[in-house]
């Protein structure tokens, strides 16, 4: 990943009309409000009937699922690994928008083999003509993973605060770009502003700063007035674009949303392929690092992310291999739940209960249903008999229990008020009672 930003876009080609508005909305340090302006913005376009790609790619916190109160079962990552197709993964927000989970260790897709970074490039290139505006939430910072898709975006927004510290990393943030070679203009909004005076007294600082420094070029996209709607919508999960048109606060994003807009109407940005970016990125690193690699060394760096991925991509291929065998995976799962318990430690409780609530009833016996029970009875650390015990295995007590068909009725029509234990020690007693005439 050591290429410049600048020396992959520029070798990407022009954009066509089937291609989306690629905006990245970015910050020099948390907490400036960024996934609000890009929750709330994505709304906005997407209001004006335009289809609209909400893409989260802060890796750590996915604040964009908390603001939203939705909860992805599968991110990128699963596509990545040949899980699961983009689809399926994608999630439908509030007036349309979709939203794409982000996946750690995406900006390590240079590490990754061949067929993964076909299934990355792949999965971008399905992505793009579905949409006609893609919205990257970046992490706050400086790290390589924001100075990309930032790099992979047409337009760059930069949203800062009032507060010094919030102007000092949004500096920073430009400062890294401009080392990196990149030399695109950047739109600068101001969140938390207390009146349009003050904002506009705030961002020219700000301008003038970044114009003698580092002469790299800004515009004043606008304002959000601090608001207790706005606070009020990050509790209650419901971005103020959902509120209706004639509220203040739903009414700023709309304007900006039409000021983005304008942006792409009337300029001729550098509108290139989302997805053709990470190729040519993946590309020149491999290039180079063949250059470098001697035969001792590997051109694709032995990490634990890339063992990480080569074993789920593995895995993958393996369950949907026609000649693999439901035993074939059962097995498998059951070794790595015998040799992964002592590292995961109190985790492994965490991966039984995951794996249960996959589960669905219809999928399960009656004969699994009762195993399951108690075995649950056991967990729960009520005393059981051994005899009980041995129909959690695979050999039934039929002498005990009599037939299942049976076992299972008298358990259907067992009052609620008596304990599992003492139900079968009574079904078993009848059962060894009746036996023994």
């Amino acid at each position: 990943m050591s290429r410049d930003v600048q020396n992959v876009i520029s070798e990407i080609p022009g954009k066509t009309d089937k291609r989306p508005r690629v905006i990245a909305v970015t910050s020099g340090k948390g907490g400036v409000g960024k996934t609000s302006v890009s929750v709330n913005l994505a709304i906005a376009l997407a209001r004006t009937s335009s289809r609209v790609c909400l893409f989260d790619a802060d890796m750590s916190l996915a604040n964009v699922n908390i603001m939203l109160g939705v909860s992805p079962h599968f991110t990128l990552e699963h596509v990545l690994t040949g899980e699961k197709s983009l689809d399926d993964i994608m999630i439908s927000g509030p007036k349309g928008v979709k939203i794409v989970p982000g996946a750690s260790g995406f900006v390590h897709c240079v590490d990754w083999d061949q067929h993964q970074q076909r299934l990355l490039v792949s999965a971008l290139q399905s992505m793009e003509p579905q949409f006609e505006y893609i919205i990257i939430d970046t992490a706050a910072g400086i790290s390589p993973n924001v100075m990309h898709f930032i790099g992979a975006a047409q337009l760059a927004t930069v949203v800062i605060t009032p507060e010094p510290t919030s102007l000092t990393d949004a500096f920073s943030l430009l400062k890294a770009l401009k080392r990196r070679g990149y030399k695109r203009g950047v739109q600068v909004i101001l969140n938390m502003a207390q009146d349009a005076r003050s904002a506009a007294r705030i961002y020219r600082r700000f301008e003038a700063a970044v114009d003698k420094y580092l002469g790299l070029p800004t515009e004043f996209m606008g304002s959000v007035w601090m608001d207790p709607a706005m606070r009020n919508a990050v509790s209650n999960q419901q971005p103020v674009t959902l509120l209706p048109s004639s509220d203040p606060s739903c009414r700023t994003f709309f304007r900006l949303a039409q000021r983005l807009v304008e942006i792409f109407d009337q300029r001729d940005l550098s509108r290139h392929s989302f997805a053709a970016y990470w190729q040519r990125l993946i590309r020149h690193s491999i290039g180079k690092q063949k250059q470098t690699a001697t035969p001792q060394q590997p051109a694709h760096a032995d990490t634990a992310e890339s063992r990480w991925q080569h074993a789920r991509t593995g895995v993958s291929e393996l369950s949907q291999h026609p000649d693999t065998t439901p035993e074939q995976i059962l097995e498998l799962m059951t070794i790595c739940l015998r040799d992964y318990k002592k590292p995961l430690g109190g985790d492994s409780a965490e991966l039984a209960l995951a794996i249960l609530h996959k589960l669905q009833p219809d999928d399960l016996k009656d004969e699994q249903k009762l195993r399951l029970i108690l075995r649950s009875e056991q967990l729960a650390g009520k005393q059981e008999d051994p005899a009980l015990l041995s129909a959690e295995k695979h050999q039934y007590d039929e002498k005990g229990f009599g037939d299942q068909e049976h076992l299972i009725r008298k358990i259907r029509a067992s009052s609620s008020q008596q304990t599992l234990n003492n139900l079968l020690e009574s079904i078993r007693y009848a059962s060894l009672a009746r036996n023994s005439d």
